[in-house]
């Protein structure tokens, strides 16, 4: 049994009987959140409700039972429907005339039409496969192809295309026509970008717009404006007026004129007329700048602008006004208002002397006598009649030189009876040249005498003409010296004869 003792609890004894339960004590704080659940199972599925109203909105297919193409239209079933619908109604045929949107399913044509059509447009015969047509008489006949609007226009072509507009037909494959009225795209992937009544005709031929262009390379390019031809294989038209580039890889940039025959005409292959209006290049790689009734003929010939000009001959260049090459090959014309109309060399060696020329024509009417009307300048400073430089006046027939006292620094006058000596002892010889014949006889001295008696820094292979008119004048001043000096001495003889013959006939 347990005694306490003393406060002290002593162990030893049975243990006695449990005394009554206590009263229980507070209640504790709220533990943490247990982990969830795992969620029930789902509830029954509620019964669906009932079929609301039929829309005028609603649209359906119908089946044609000719075609079997199926037909999008709204459900005739619904009262508000007006008879006959604008589309196509469950008892309409997908051929043939009407209003209509159509996706040919069963057809197995995968074709698509919206719009209106007057007769057979949209029948079978006329969907390609894959293509799309919308608008008024539109057909897309050809696989893939597509008509965007407008009206009565034609997609014909594999993969071919017309935006819009009216009258047009795409029929190369990959054709595009964006717009415009009465134009063909008739060559694989040709390209017609708007205007009217524009062709584009073989591969790769482009009209990018204006009015009647054609492009029938192939590959010709027209940019636009109006009745312009590139017919040659990858000729180029940019624009203007009546132009024509039929040679291969021709170019016609612009120009021409309303007036029929008045355009601009590329015939040559690899030539070019840059702008102008009547200009002809029928030589190959001809070319033509600008201008009026310019004409290069010869092959690699060349006019850069003016009026009524010809380059006949290979390799020659005409400018001005009326001039002409006379149709030797490499001749350089240079004109001006007054025309240069030139004639070819008719003296010795004239098959030799005519090409290679270089023919200048400067001041016409209305030129001061004595003008310079040509000057070439050697000098950076470039002012006239004080620079240095040679020129050709009006009706001059040689050059002047700069030989004005203000511009020079004088070394003093020369001794002219010494310039006479030297000149006295410098040979003068008669010989040709040895890139001439033997008969091209020419007379002078050598540069290595004359520099030997006249030095200088100046070139000592050439003679300067300016030191040889120097120092002509130089010898004949020399000779007037010595002139004036025996014409002294022979009148101081002649008065001495005269006295000696007074003083005889004095003594007879």
């Amino acid at each position: 049994m347990s005694v306490i003792q003393n406060n002290y609890f002593c162990c030893g004894g049975e243990t006695g009987c449990i005394g009554p339960t206590g009263q229980p004590g507070m209640t504790g704080s709220v533990g943490p959140q247990g982990d969830i659940g795992t969620q029930g199972p789902q509830g029954d599925v509620g019964s669906q409700g009932a079929t609301g109203p039929t829309s005028p909105q609603i649209w359906q297919y119908t089946t044609d039972p000719t075609t079997l193409a199926n037909t999008l239209c709204p459900d005739p079933s619904f009262p508000g429907v007006l008879s006959p619908s604008n589309f196509l109604t469950s008892s309409t045929s997908s051929e043939g005339v009407g209003t209509k949107i159509l996706l040919d399913v069963l057809g197995a044509t995968g074709a698509f039409r919206a719009g209106y059509v007057s007769s057979t447009q949209w029948d079978l015969i006329n969907r390609g496969a894959g293509s799309v047509a919308m608008g008024i008489n539109n057909i897309a006949s050809g696989i893939q192809s597509v008509v965007v609007g407008g009206n009565n226009n034609g997609a014909t072509g594999l993969n071919s295309f017309v935006g819009g507009g009216s009258l047009s037909t795409a029929g190369g494959n990959s054709s595009a026509i964006t717009g415009g009225s009465t134009n063909i795209a008739s060559g694989d992937l040709t390209f017609i970008g708007g205007g009217n009544i524009n062709s584009a005709l073989q591969i790769y031929d482009c009209v990018v717009g204006g009015h009647i262009n054609t492009a029938n390379g192939p590959q010709a390019f027209v940019g636009g404006g109006a009745n312009n031809g590139a017919t040659g294989l990858q000729s180029y038209v940019g624009g203007g007026r009546r132009n024509t580039a039929s040679g291969t890889l021709s170019v016609v940039v612009g120009g021409g004129s309303a007036s029929v025959g008045q355009g601009n005409t590329a015939s040559g292959d690899n030539s070019a007329v840059v702008g102008g209006s009547r200009n002809t290049t029928s030589g190959t790689s001809a070319f033509v700048g600008g201008g009026l009734l310019n004409q290069a003929l010869g092959t690699r010939s060349c006019i850069p602008g003016g009026n009524l000009n010809t380059a006949t001959g290979t390799a020659g260049f005409v400018s001005g006004t009326n001039s002409n090459d006379g149709a030797i090959n490499n001749r350089f014309v240079w004109g001006d208002a007054s025309g240069m109309g030139t004639s070819g060399y008719s003296g010795p060696n004239a098959a030799l002397a005519s090409p290679n020329s270089v023919w200048f024509g400067c001041g016409g009417a209305g030129t001061s006598a004595g003008a310079p009307v040509f000057t070439i300048f050697t000098a950076t400073g470039r002012t006239n009649n004080s620079t240095a430089g040679v020129q050709l006046v009006q009706g001059g027939t040689s050059w002047n030189s700069l030989s004005d006292v203000n511009t020079k620094d004088l070394h003093g006058e020369l001794d002219y009876l010494d310039v006479l000596d030297k000149i006295d002892s410098l040979p003068i010889y008669a010989y040709n040249y040895k890139f001439n014949p033997p008969t091209n006889i020419c007379r002078g001295p050598t540069a290595q005498d004359w520099h030997a008696r006249f030095p200088s820094d100046k070139n000592p292979l050439m003679l300067d003409t300016m030191d040889l008119d120097g120092i002509t004048l130089a010898a004949l001043k020399g000779l007037s010296i010595q002139h004036k000096d025996l014409q002294q001495k022979y009148n101081t003889l002649q008065e001495r004869i005269e006295i000696l013959e007074k003083f005889i006939i004095n003594q007879q």
